[in-house]
Order: structure tokens, then sequence, then C-alpha cells
């Protein structure tokens, strides 16, 4: 037996009351999707590489580079194409440094289809409510062990990035704009709610290049995140795709992004004048903000982080 081996690894109460909801969870959002007409899809887990991606976790086939997938994108370009409403629930790889609120390994609810940011933020909605309601209702005692049993209230207020980092800095941070708001920042933040809220109209940067802008602001993108109260933090990611490769390629000449890297994805996409938007939850995250868990190890029994891959 390897050393660094833990200890045979043992089931507690909390964590079969989380499996529980984990479980009745998958099975509410696909009840929900089909019943809104939504195709189940499956994209890909390995993907092209040209060189190293912050963040993405690397491997080899074949002696060619390549990356473990971060999500369907942009894969689910082409499916939405001719499948208008899709959605999938799959592993994504991710090397996260913190283990508070990451996984190296985790689970994702992506969505992809024809309509525009607002749009896209009525299907979260509707899917986070449908969700808690249902688990309000058919898991009451399990919840209840957890000691979560607090009502979703939609829509959910909207917050713009440039008010969140006035709010932030009001509170006596010293976040300017420009800065992501994540860890600290973004926890802080969520503790001044006690429902989920969105941030939307993110500046553009080397992460948003992708997304729409919008026509009277053309450094903010037509993106929004959605944060759960209470400071759980980051339940999804959302925006508005950008559908013309000419579009695309201005936009990666901006950020002074190399299109060589990005080949083999301005060659996927295909133009189109649709709307396109999507957006991904982190499961796990859904999971530990529904079961009131302090952190993002306990929503699963084997998880996978920095300090390795034991048990």
């Amino acid at each position: 037996m390897p050393q660094n081996t833990k200890s045979p690894f043992t089931l507690n109460k909390k964590m079969i009351n989380t499996l529980k909801i984990k479980a009745k969870t998958v099975q509410t959002a696909r009840q929900w999707f089909e019943s809104n007409n939504y195709i189940e899809v499956q994209g890909p887990i390995i993907i092209p590489s040209h060189k190293e991606w912050p963040g993405y976790l690397p491997t080899k086939i074949f002696n060619k580079k390549a990356h473990l997938a971060q999500g369907l994108q942009p894969y689910d370009q082409v499916l939405v194409e001719k499948l208008e409403k899709i959605y999938t629930f799959a592993p994504t790889f991710r090397k996260e440094t913190s283990n508070k609120n990451h996984l190296v390994e985790y689970w994702r609810i992506e969505v992809a289809q024809k309509t525009n940011l607002e749009g896209i933020i009525k299907v979260q909605e509707k899917l986070i409510e449908h969700i808690c309601q249902n688990l309000s209702k058919t898991s009451k005692n399990t919840l209840s062990s957890l000691k979560r049993l607090e009502k979703v209230k939609t829509p959910f207020q909207k917050l713009t990035y440039e008010k969140a980092i006035q709010t932030l800095q009001q509170h006596g941070s010293k976040i300017f704009w420009g800065q992501t708001i994540d860890g600290k920042e973004e926890t802080e933040l969520s503790e001044m709610f006690d429902q989920p809220f969105f941030i939307t109209e993110f500046p553009i940067n080397s992460q948003t290049y992708f997304y729409k802008t919008l026509k009277e602001k053309p450094q903010l993108t037509k993106s929004a995140d959605l944060i759960a109260p209470q400071g759980y933090g980051e339940l999804s990611s959302s925006a508005q795709r950008i559908t013309s490769k000419k579009e695309l390629a201005k936009k990666m000449q901006e950020i002074q992004a190399n299109p060589k890297d990005q080949q083999w994805y301005l060659n996927l996409i295909k133009n189109t004048k649709a709307p396109q938007s999507g957006f991904a939850i982190g499961f796990e995250r859904l999971i530990q903000w529904i079961c009131n868990l302090k952190d993002i190890t306990q929503t699963t029994p084997f998880p996978r982080t920095k300090e390795g891959i034991y048990p």
C-alpha cells in the first residue's frame, strides 16, 4: 500500500445526508430540463492545446499536448446551432491552489441556448428556484438535519460589477476597478445578502474577450455571475457569446491574444446571427450552499484537491 494513502474512509451521517441531497438535486435538475425541452449532450474531456493555459490540467495523448476540459465550451456553440437548447452534467478539471472553495476535479451543470443574456439569467433563476422548492418538499427531513430550510425568492437582485466594487470599497476593501472579485472580497460581498444575487457587466479581459460587449460601454461584457448569499460565494457564471468570427478575431487582437493558440477554437465556431448564451453551475458549490457546509471538500466523499488524490 502506498505510504501516503490515508486510513480507511468512513461515511458519517452528514456525508450520507449530503449524498442524498446531491442525488436528489441531479434528478430534480434533469426533470426540469426535460420538462422544458432541453436536450442532454456530452462533450470531449480531452481538448487541444498549443501552450500552457493558466488553470488547465495538461496531459498527453499519443505524445500530443492536450488539456483536460474545463467545460463544454466552445463545442456547445456548435451543438446549439442545430439543437437550440442543450445542457450537460459532466466532470471538470482545474489546477486549483485553494481548498476552501475549490476542487481540482468537480462537476458542472452547463446550459447553452439561443437567447440573450437576460434570457439565460431567467433560466438560472427558474432552475435554482425549482431545485430548492423541490428539495424543500421531498427532502425536508434531510435538509433539517443539515440545518438548511431557507426559501429562495426570485427574481434575484442584480448588482453591476461597478456597483459591487463601490460597495466593497465602502466597506473598507482595497479592491479597485478591473480586479477580479473572488476570494475574500467575494465572501465579504456574499455575506451582505440573504438571497442569491447576480453581479453583471464584468470588464473585458483575457477570460471574457469572447463575450458580447455593451454597445454603449464596449469595455463591459454581457456577463453575469450568480452569487450565493451568507458567504458561500459564486454558484455560476453566464454570458452572451460572440457568434461572429470577425468580431472574435478583433477582440483577440485588442487583448493581444495569440490567434495561433486559439485557431482550433476559431475553426470550430460558426458565424450566426442568432444570439447564443450559456451558463455553468459548479455542482459542488451549489451543494455546499444547499447543505450548509463550511468547506467544499465536505460535498464529496473523495475530494480531489492540491493536497493529493488519496484515498
